[in-house]
């Protein structure tokens, strides 16, 4: 509805909602071109400024808001199409910071109605940069300095958009729970990692911790290991994992703040209890209950780096504890005295030297287990 100072008419875009006349004198495009015709005559008569009538718009902060407020004037634009003329209308601002305030104000004043329009004008594909409206579009051509009506004949399916939807938000679920976006919490029934009661606990994960840690087991091994401490200490227990050089490269910790700095410079790999803190370069996995915090010095910078083939070595390096002391079973296929980090997940370790490769799906790649919960830097 355009509203003038003096009288007020409503014009459709779309000429196919004119009715023809009664007597059948003017089909319903001759009836649509005379009502743009009449109104461009109206908005060029010198009697006739181009400014609406000064009602109130909307009240924000018990302040009513009227056209004059935001400068605004109408510039009509009428655009031969399609053997039609069509009558648009724009807002003309006198200002940039009186155009940008409406807009702030409209969106603030009209929420729902924005809302609305988003989900009726825009549709969603699985593309992220597209983004298609429907219905007639003006653009201005700088050369010749004339509109240009380009009409996008979008046709939505929403049953199609809303599949995809779906899926994506499916997708990034399951990253956010099992780090693959192939499959969710769910899949623990099914991956023979567990007992039963195992399985039915990882199925409700909501986080990639509760689907892969073991923590009764950890819980279990750092009473062990504290017991043998003198003197016995339950809170910061740390069990250390070394490669055959005798180089920690992997730890199990109930610290409430585990520190990883550069005397920790060989370590891939933390399963930790608690937070831990980074205060030097670190590459390799971080698998943790707590948050992950970055301390570094100021103007200094600290780079994390995942890799793969390193994690994967370390999964099977050896405790300092053997595992009599941690209270575990000699293990069927592997000759061993030390515990091994994979036996703290529930993760499907594979020795560098065996050559079964059946069921390679059913395990993960630690080299996207990582879970990011408020990253801080302090």
């Amino acid at each position: 509805m355009l509203d003038y100072e003096d009288f007020s008419i409503k014009i459709s875009t779309n000429p196919e909602v004119f009715a023809p006349d009664l007597d059948n004198s003017r089909t319903s495009a001759q009836v649509y071109e005379a009502y743009c015709a009449q109104l461009a005559a109206k908005l060029t008569e010198d009697n006739r400024p181009n400014s609406p009538r000064q009602k109130t718009l909307w009240t924000l902060n018990g302040i009513e808001k009227k056209p004059a407020d935001y400068g605004i004037t109408i510039k009509p634009v009428s655009v031969n199409y399609a053997g039609y003329t069509i009558g648009y209308f724009f807002m003309e601002f006198d200002t940039v910071e009186h155009a940008n305030q409406y807009f702030r104000d409209y969106f603030q004043a009209n929420t729902s109605r924005v809302q609305n329009y988003l989900s009726q004008y825009l549709s969603l594909t699985d593309t992220a940069s597209y983004a298609g409206t429907v219905g007639n579009t003006f653009t201005f051509n700088k050369l010749t300095e004339k509109f240009l009506l380009r009409n996008i004949n979008s046709v939505i399916n929403i049953t199609s958009i809303r599949s995809a939807v779906e899926k994506k938000l499916a997708a990034f679920h399951n990253l956010c729970v099992t780090l693959n976006e192939g499959f969710g919490a769910e899949n623990a029934l099914e991956d023979e990692l567990g007992t039963d009661e195992e399985k039915e606990v990882r199925a409700g994960a909501t986080n990639p911790f509760e689907y892969y840690v073991r923590e009764e087991v950890v819980n279990s091994a750092l009473d062990k290991a504290a017991q043998l401490t003198t003197p016995n200490d339950y809170v910061n227990t740390t069990i250390r994992f070394n490669d055959d050089h005798g180089n920690p490269v992997a730890v199990v910790t109930r610290n409430p703040d585990f520190t990883y700095d550069s005397d920790d410079s060989t370590v891939c790999l933390i399963i930790a209890l608690g937070n831990v803190t980074i205060k030097s370069d670190f590459t390799g996995l971080i698998i943790c209950k707590g948050s992950v915090n970055v301390d570094v010095a100021s103007g200094s910078t600290v780079t994390l780096t995942a890799d793969s083939d390193a994690v994967t070595a370390a999964m099977g390096t050896v405790s300092t504890y053997s595992r009599e002391q941690l209270g575990f079973e000699p293990l069927e296929d592997i000759d061993t005295d030390g515990v091994m980090p994979f036996e703290f997940l529930y993760y499907k370790y594979v020795p560098a030297t065996s050559t079964d490769i059946s069921d390679v799906g059913s395990y993960w790649d630690v080299g996207t287990l990582v879970h990011f919960d408020k990253w801080k830097k302090n």
